[in-house]
């Protein structure tokens, strides 16, 4: 028993001790598994902060690198800026000596002519003495013939001119005539009975060529001098008629400013008459004499404008007087009249001009640089933005030459002053407002100031969005029932077009929801306009937190909302600041300059939203002080036809620029790719990527909903382009990295903001050919062009030009992120060049025009090939830009010619073409015989220019003189 108990306690102290190692067994497992857990733990934590520490570190040398290429290019435009004023400082330095040379040269040359002039005196008066009996005698035989022809009269009128003119022995030129700045231009009147400048009489002008121009006055005369005497010459009359001077003082208002008041006199009594005379009833009509002899005597101005500048005779502001006393005339001030007659002319109808640009270097720029330095100091004063005044300037041809027009029209009302504080910083490359981000605004209220009113949120239900946008409607909410859409296609809406930086965005915390003062406020508008729904983005888009494809679906549809709107109404808070007078005439001239400087003209949007739209209304500010702001009767809606449609005789020059730019916006047909660029270069929007959305809107491509959702600039390019069909010549002149190294769009840079922009005017035609785009990627049109020959090779002889777009425009730091996560500010390697002109033989230069130009497109020739109509065309491949070391284009080593780049069947390797092609061959196109000046045809039997043929006449010519439509010779 002993034993058996024994055994049984030895039993259980062993299966305690196995249960207790078993015990610590599971323990010690528990605490290594927990030690390797915590380790685990302790080296992925590790692993994580190793991570971020790298991606903060990478984060961190990235945003370093961005702040040091900042850096540079500040410090490259600080060195570019201090590189000017120092080149302008010597270039001053050198133009005050070569002035004192001048005077004492001018002085010399004074005294020459006094000694010149006693002795043409007495040669003179013989001539006078002549030219009065010859003159007797042909009235004696005018007076015996039929009086009752009076086309046929002023017919005959003019051929003994035109007889006399070429009786005139070789080196005659008519007497010079010497002015004060005083003396009158004006014939005194001489009648009493209408206007004293509508009568046909003998010796009126039909003409204002070069030959007309020696006939009239002595071409080598003194500038200002030679401009009298067109004045003088012309022979018009004060004008006493009541209508006549009615005008008169609408002109004068319109004309530009001048210090020289007798040729400023002469312009408003030549517009006003000319205004005043009846509008063609019949086809005869239409060459009233009088008309014709006042628009040639404007147009003899412009031939004696291209005189100086085809001779290269440089103008000055002297005007010699009687006694040899000189007076120094602001000559910026004259030319701005001459161009305001010239637009005046084109309006008319008499075409007085034979280019479609006014030559940038028409006037010498020193000439220029005061008044517009001037200018300028003055809009900062005032506060404009420097920007929006050059990028208004620049609208037309003439450029910075328009900038004391503006400023000057800006004087006259102080709501056209720019408000915002920051724009005295802007500068002509930039505005500091142009880019910023103006989502998540705080939203506006109708309220004096735009201060809270304490109205509540209007919400409009997201889910309703769905179905209009699904079937490709606008969603119109109804202005009579709070939520609720109407049937965008049956009832009449209007939609609104606004900026955001007014804070009539969508709200940053509560999208689908507006003020409800301002909805209230578009509803009472739209009832004005017998409208019942407002289609307004803030709540009319779907947010991008809320569905983001139904977003981008709604904006791929958005510019159809603003064509089928019944009204565009713009609203914009600057616009709203801007009093509305009825009854004053020059209120819509200072309206259409609101417009243009206001920010809703600024944004790339907006700009869109003009384009397509058909009725446009304006909201203004009401003079009428009896009415609440806050009420829409505290402003003035105005259809934006009646602001713009003023004849350019009755409004002024900044009226006009204004007016042109806006049009060009409005109602011009997207016809080459240098439009969409004058439309988007000087707008703005909040994210560099709109552009491209904007440009394939304008370009008819942008219902794409795969392509609105497309993040790669380049496929945006191409598809504009080709969309589009046409493209300028100066718009190939980029000088970035093109999209391919060869075949399709190889000619193409990646973006197409970075192509250059072609100017425009007030003159009739085009500033220029198009080039044709055509569906395989290539472009062809007719150049200017010649073969590269061995001295190109010399170093220095061609550069390669940097792209205006990083010389000239300071681009923020989203833009410049953008531009380099698309690799778009790439331009060619140096080594391009040197490559190219090893084989220099198998190279061409292409020009944009027949005018002087620094800038030509490299090409190696690939070949020859039939085109579609049978002519020869030449096969290229683009190179590069670069700058010619003369920029005097050498004629006869050029000709004109088809030439083709980018077609994809084009040969691989570049080849010598001078054996196929030769220039001023019979392979010449068309194009070079139209456009080459002084042909064999336009020359008499005798070889000297036939007149007749010249361009600039009011009539046409026989041998007999004048003829007038309907007239009978016989």
């Amino acid at each position: 028993m002993r034993v058996a108990e024994e055994r049984r306690l030895a039993e259980e102290r062993r299966l305690a001790e196995e249960r207790r190692r078993a015990e610590e067994w599971r323990l010690a497992e528990q605490r290594r598994l927990a030690e390797e857990w915590r380790l685990a733990e302790e080296r992925r934590r590790a692993e994580e902060w190793r991570l971020a520490e790298e991606r903060r570190l990478t984060e961190e040398r990235r945003l370093a690198e961005e702040r040091r290429l900042i850096a540079e290019r500040k410090a490259a435009e600080e060195k570019r800026v201090a590189e000017e004023k120092r080149i302008a400082e010597e270039k001053r330095i050198a133009e005050e000596k070569r002035l004192a040379e001048e005077k004492k040269q001018a002085e010399q040359k004074r005294q020459q002519e006094e000694a010149r002039r006693a002795e043409e005196k007495m040669q003179a008066e013989i001539r006078e003495a002549q030219e009065n009996e010859r003159r007797r005698q042909q009235q004696q035989q005018q007076q015996q013939e039929d009086q009752t022809d009076l086309p046929f009269r002023f017919g005959v009128g003019n051929g003994d001119d035109i007889t006399e003119m070429l009786d005139k022995p070789d080196g005659w030129c008519p007497d010079r005539m010497v002015f004060s700045s005083q003396d009158p231009l004006l014939d005194s009147t001489r009648t009493s009975n209408g206007c004293a400048n509508h009568r046909v009489r003998p010796g009126l002008w039909p003409r204002f060529d070069h030959q007309w121009l020696a006939f009239k006055v002595d071409v080598q005369d003194n500038f200002l001098n030679a401009l009298g005497a067109i004045c003088k010459r012309s022979e018009l009359q004060h004008c006493q008629n009541t209508k006549c001077v009615h005008v008169a003082q609408r002109v004068s208002l319109a004309a530009p400013q001048c210090t020289w008041t007798a040729f400023r006199e002469w312009a408003v009594v030549a517009i006003s008459c000319q205004y005043t005379m009846s509008p063609a009833k019949s086809e005869i009509d239409n060459h009233d004499p009088p008309q014709v002899h006042i628009a040639s005597a404007i147009g003899l101005m412009n031939t004696l404008l291209e005189k100086h500048y085809e001779d290269e005779d440089p103008i000055d502001g002297v005007l010699l007087g009687p006694g040899h006393r000189s007076t120094r005339l602001d000559i910026s001030e004259i030319t701005d009249v001459i161009y305001w007659m010239l637009t005046v002319q084109t309006q008319m109808d008499r075409n007085t001009v034979d280019y479609a640009n006014w030559p940038q270097d028409y006037i010498p720029p020193r000439l220029l640089q005061p008044s517009i330095q001037r200018a300028e100091s003055r809009a900062v004063e005032l506060g404009l933005c420097l920007f929006r005044v050059h990028t208004l300037a620049f609208a037309s041809s003439r450029k910075a030459a328009e900038i004391p027009a503006i400023v000057a029209g800006v004087n006259r009302r102080p709501e056209l002053v720019h408000q915002d504080r920051g724009h005295e910083r802007c500068t002509a490359n930039r505005c500091n407002y142009m880019y910023r981000d103006n989502t998540g605004r705080t939203p506006f209220h109708n309220s004096p100031r735009g201060q809270s009113c304490g109205c509540a949120l209007l919400s409009f239900s997201h889910s309703k969005l769905c179905a209009p946008i699904a079937n490709g409607l606008p969603a119109v909410w109804s202005t009579r029932q709070i939520d609720t859409l109407v049937a965008a296609d049956s009832e009449p809406y209007i939609a609104i077009s606004h900026t955001w930086a007014d804070g009539t965005g969508a709200h940053p915390e509560h999208p689908g929801s507006v003020n409800s003062c301002m909805f209230q406020f578009f509803g009472e508008i739209a009832a004005q306009l017998n409208c019942v729904g407002v289609w307004w983005d803030a709540i009319s888009i779907p947010a991008k937190r809320n569905d983001a494809v139904l977003r981008a679906k709604a904006i791929s549809k958005m510019h159809h909302n603003y064509q089928n709107a019944s009204y565009t109404v713009v609203h914009d808070r600057y616009l709203r600041k801007f009093q509305w007078r009825d009854g004053d005439d020059a209120c819509a001239d200072d309206a259409c300059l609101a417009i243009a400087f206001s920010p809703w003209f600024s944004r790339g949007w907006t700009s869109l939203e003009l384009h397509i739209s058909d009725n446009v209304v304006v909201l203004f500010g009401a003079a009428d002080s009896r009415f609440d702001p806050s009420d829409s009767r505290s402003v003035v809606v105005k259809p934006l036809q009646d602001i713009l449609s003023k004849h350019p005789a009755l409004s002024p020059r900044a009226h006009r620029i204004a007016a042109l730019l806006i049009e060009k916006v409005w109602r011009k047909r997207i016809e080459n790719i240098s439009e969409i660029l004058a439309i988007l270069h000087p707008r703005g929007t909040s994210w560099p990527s709109d552009v491209k959305l904007i440009q394939a809107h304008l370009a008819g491509c942008g219902d794409d909903e795969d392509l609105a959702m497309e993040e790669d600039e380049t496929v945006f390019t191409r598809r504009v382009l080709g969309a589009v069909g046409a493209i300028s010549r100066y718009a190939l002149l980029h000088g970035f990295e093109t999209l391919a190294p060869s075949g399709p769009f190889s000619w193409a840079p990646r973006s197409i903001s970075d192509m250059p922009i072609a100017s425009s005017d007030d003159f009739e035609g085009e500033v220029e050919g198009n080039l044709d785009i055509h569906t395989n990627g290539s472009v062809s049109g007719t150049w200017l062009w010649r073969y590269l020959k061995d001295s190109d090779t010399d170093t220095g002889a061609l550069l390669l030009h940097k792209p205006q777009l990083l010389r000239d425009r300071m681009l923020t730091d989203k833009q410049m992120s953008y531009r380099l996560e698309q690799r778009l500010s790439t331009i060619p390697s140096y080594s391009v060049l040197e490559t190219a002109l090893q084989n220099w033989c198998h190279c061409a230069l292409l020009y944009p025009d027949s005018g002087r130009s620094e800038l030509g497109i490299l090409v190696e020739t690939l070949g020859v090939d039939d085109g579609d109509d049978g002519e020869k065309i030449i096969d290229c491949r683009y190179i590069a830009i670069v700058e010619e070391l003369d920029a005097e284009i050498d004629f006869d080593e050029c000709g004109y010619h088809k030439i083709r780049l980018g077609h994809p069947e084009a040969a691989e390797g570049g080849t010598d073409l001078r054996g196929l092609i030769q220039m001023n061959s019979d392979d010449e196109s068309e194009v070079n015989a139209d456009e080459k000046l002084g042909s064999e045809d336009e020359k008499s039997d005798d070889g000297s220019w036939d007149f007749q043929k010249e361009p600039g006449y009011g009539v046409e010519f026989d041998e007999f003189g004048p003829i007038l439509p309907g007239m009978d010779r016989y």
